[in-house]
């Protein structure tokens, strides 16, 4: 049996994880196994999939605002597509 109760803390805990992730960017690099793992989590239960692309192509970004705008807006994005809008 599926516990969907620990399915909904993991899906809680990978959006704070992104949150997080999306905070700190413009001055710390955040790529690590935490963020893809969280991005990794979410993006198999959605179908819209360039929100979660474009997120982890904001992370390889040199410039830290270009890089902290675009991981912002790619976050804003995965929310809508999770909340199905």
């Amino acid at each position: 049996m599926i516990d969907t109760d620990a399915l909904t803390r993991i899906a809680v805990l990978s959006r704070l994880v992104l949150q997080r992730a999306a905070k700190q960017t413009y001055d710390d690099d955040v790529r690590c196994g935490e963020v893809e793992d969280a991005l990794c989590y979410l993006e198999q239960f959605n179908t819209r999939k360039k929100p979660f692309e474009d997120f982890r192509a904001a992370l390889e970004m040199t410039d830290p605002r270009w890089r902290y705008y675009t991981v912002r807006n790619a976050l804003v994005r995965i929310q809508m597509a999770l909340s199905g809008k």
